[in-house]
């Protein structure tokens, strides 16, 4: 007996890709957990010697309410990283060639520009968008033009030294090397 695919091949059931959504959400939320831990001491001492829940979390109505923050609540962690994070696992999410020349017109500016930017403004943070794909490591969106003028100057300043791509004052670089970066220009 032959397998019938849908048309367009296999999707997740809506309930895997949420579950799926929710893990890299709240892997996400550890790898900024453990950075802002490992690096910057008044986020230890507070987690430490008051209370841990006022740390990175994954936001508990991501994805269920319309009252959420964003996909991480950072909690007293948004001291040292100002950003509105937005997270997304989907395979449909590329950095191909095609997708960098035109990068403006991609599923990932639609996303960052509807949604990140969405949630940052009402939070006054700067928008971030971390994308992965299955098997790849989490990689960060941003549109320099949204960060503060410092911060864009510093970044532009250091870049040269980390794997990233640039087109059009849009970065997009690994999770590990941005953070990299914040640690050198917060």
């Amino acid at each position: 007996m032959k397998l019938k695919l849908p048309p367009g091949g296999v999707h997740l059931k809506k309930s895997n890709a949420k579950r799926k959504g929710k893990l890299f959400e709240e892997k996400v939320a550890k790898i900024i957990h453990e950075f802002l831990y490992e690096n910057f001491h008044e986020y230890k001492d507070l987690i430490d010697n008051f209370d841990s829940s006022i740390g990175v979390k994954r936001d508990k109505d991501s994805g269920v309410s319309i009252d959420s923050k964003g996909d991480i609540e950072l909690g007293i962690g948004v001291k040292f990283y100002p950003f509105a994070i937005e997270c997304k696992k989907r395979e449909d999410l590329d950095i191909s060639i095609k997708v960098i020349s035109n990068i403006r017109k991609s599923k990932l500016y639609t996303i960052y520009k509807n949604q990140a930017k969405k949630k940052a403004k009402e939070k006054n943070l700067f928008p971030l968008l971390i994308f992965s794909r299955n098997y790849t490591k989490p990689f960060v969106f941003v549109d320099l033009k949204d960060l503060s003028e410092v911060i864009r100057g510093k970044i532009k300043n250091i870049i040269y030294r980390f794997n990233h791509i640039l087109v059009d004052d849009i970065l997009i670089i690994s999770l590990d090397e941005f953070n990299k970066i914040i640690l050198e220009v917060m």
